[in-house]
């Protein structure tokens, strides 16, 4: 308690103490005490909207704190980027997110958190193929080792554009670099067993990510849709992979700050 009351405590050591915490309802604590004690940070408020979004708070509540950090930031690309995610996501409100996602890409055209998310907008949302890839390879001349854009624009090649030689490098590029990230992990094995048709790999890489992320219901539901798909010996999987990939294509975008 005495070190929560450091009044030398920034944003990002406020977050880093919150993110400790397992329990959610005394991790909300943390945050609510957080801005009481920053009330006029921009990126502790961003901080802690990204939080409620996942709580029992209201969407109104996080909503709330996203408004107050974009007031108290003004042209941040990060806060502006985190409230651009949460329109999309959570609001559904398109024009407006895609707006913010501008007005961000405008503060800091280099920012790679912001040009994966509006790639990732761009892909998803306009279907815009085009702008999206043309983001992605942005993203990755600036760093080339950014496993998140690795593995969308994996998707997008593997999904889209049907060239899934270039996807699969992309796809092991991303395990390579984060070899238990579990997203990568389950996208790569629904790939391996719908194009490849390699269900053995496909089998290692659900064990896998399961073990990354025990609690991960999504997980869970991706590994027993695969289980109900594979074929009988001596017959082909036809389209189990478009069919799997409608039920949520990714959700590993790059999101945060």
């Amino acid at each position: 308690l005495a070190a929560r009351r450091d009044p030398e405590r920034t944003s990002q050591d406020w977050d880093h103490l919150a993110m400790q915490e397992p329990d959610p309802i005394k991790r909300a604590r943390i945050y609510e005490e957080a801005l009481r004690a920053l009330p006029e940070s921009a990126s502790m408020a961003a901080y802690a909207a990204v939080f409620f979004e996942t709580s029992s708070a209201t969407v109104e509540q996080a909503e709330d704190l996203h408004l107050r950090a974009v007031g108290l930031a003004g042209s941040d690309a990060g806060v502006l980027t985190n409230y651009a995610n949460f329109l999309t996501d959570i609001r559904r409100d398109h024009d407006s997110a895609e707006a913010l996602y501008q007005r961000a890409f405008e503060a800091d055209p280099n920012r790679v958190n912001t040009l994966g998310n509006y790639a990732n907008f761009l892909r998803r949302v306009r279907q815009d193929l085009n702008g999206a890839e043309a983001l992605y390879r942005r993203v990755l001349d600036i760093d080339p080792n950014r496993a998140s854009t690795l593995g969308n624009y994996a998707l997008l090649l593997a999904d889209d554009r049907l060239d899934y030689d270039a996807a699969e490098a992309l796809f092991a590029r991303a395990l390579e670099i984060d070899p238990n990230h579990a997203n990568h992990l389950s996208n790569y094995a629904r790939f391996l067993a719908g194009i490849r048709q390699d269900y053995a790999a496909a089998d290692a890489l659900y064990k896998r990510a399961l073990e990354a992320a025990p609690s991960d219901a999504r997980r869970l539901r991706d590994y027993e849709e695969f289980l109900a798909s594979v074929p009988e010996p001596g017959t082909t999987m036809g389209g189990a992979f478009k069919s799997a990939r409608k039920i949520d294509p990714a959700d590993d975008s790059d999101f945060g700050f």
